[in-house]
């Protein structure tokens, strides 16, 4: 974004620096009205992140910000009140730089400020298998299946978990432990083809997935791209791994199927789209824009809006169901 990088008399008291941010000191921006019309570039940045489309922002009264931790307890900017969205410090080459010497997060608690500057216009598999390995590294324990649990335990009274088998194209059945991922999304009103008696037998083999491809709606098609890309194996997606016509296991797998995701390596949340042909936006080129996240409020200071997962998804379909 382009324009003036002047703070105005407000922001220019904030020390734009995480070592000198005290969490403890709340941070005056005047009122609502004055933050509107500022052309500060902070101030610009306060507009779009909470005001735009937010009635429940007094134009009169003072607005207060807050240093605290934001989304994955990351530190960041929050105006008093709201606690779904904040403001945090975007990444720069000098702190790639320091990143690189020193990766622990005790030792180099700055990582956790740092907004990436850009979003390409497709997914980076190896940003995400990042994540999943800092959750390994830093939260395993909590995260992996205690041991020592029987496969029946951990998955409360199941035998096998059906799978899809992304290296043979087809259904499995699994009675022992494995990595997998789960696909969280909603089904919608168009066709969906799913997993009956009578074609359980024939997803059983080899590739035989290749032959219904054409049947199964984007969503479904782009998990497993998506999926194959990070190195995984194995996806459980309930309208092809639960017997969509027989009772008895569609009743057991829906009772455990807060254990299936739970148990997951990850979970892909479709939160775009209403229904299961929507796609998963940056899986296939052309599903989605670039970005820029951040803006420049002072010199080689980016700063950019950060939202939490029920953020970004409480305007959606997906959030508007009772089982999500």
């Amino acid at each position: 974004m382009s324009g003036s990088t002047t703070l105005c008399e407000f922001c220019a008291q904030i020390p734009f620096d995480p070592d000198n941010l005290s969490r403890t000191k709340n941070y005056r921006l005047g009122s609502g009205t004055r933050i509107r019309s500022s052309r500060c570039p902070f101030c610009r940045l306060v507009v779009r992140a909470f005001f735009e489309d937010k009635g429940d922002v007094s134009e009169d009264s003072d607005v207060f910000m807050s240093w605290s931790r934001g989304p994955g307890k990351r530190l960041a900017f929050k105006i008093m009140g709201r606690n779904d969205i904040w403001i945090g410090f975007g990444r720069t080459a000098a702190h790639v730089t320091l990143e690189a010497d020193c990766r622990d997060e005790d030792t180099n608690p700055r990582e956790n400020y740092y907004i990436e500057p850009t979003t390409g216009p497709v997914l980076d598999a190896a940003r995400i298998l990042r994540w999943i390995s800092t959750c390994e590294q830093r939260h395993g324990s909590v995260c992996r299946i205690p041991t020592p649990l029987t496969f029946s335990d951990a998955f409360r009274g199941l035998q096998f978990l059906r799978l899809i088998d992304l290296e043979a194209s087809c259904l499995v059945e699994k009675g022992d432990f494995v990595n997998y991922a789960a696909l969280s999304y909603v089904w919608g009103s168009v066709p969906n083809f799913r997993l009956t008696k009578a074609n359980r037998i024939a997803l059983l083999a080899h590739n035989s997935l290749k032959n219904v491809s054409h049947l199964l709606p984007n969503i479904i098609k782009d998990a497993i791209t998506f999926v194959g890309r990070l190195g995984c194996r194995y996806l459980w997606v309930d309208a092809l791994c639960l017997l969509q016509n027989d009772t008895e296991e569609l009743d057991r797998g829906v009772d455990a199927m807060d254990l299936i995701y739970e148990r997951a390596w990850f979970t892909v949340v479709a939160g775009f789209g209403h229904d299961a042909n929507a796609c998963l936006p940056g899986v296939k080129v052309g599903t989605r824009m670039a970005s820029r996240n951040t803006v420049e409020i002072k010199p080689r200071v980016d700063m950019g809006i950060v939202a939490g997962l029920d953020g970004l998804l409480k305007n959606s379909v997906y959030d508007s169901r009772a089982w999500t």
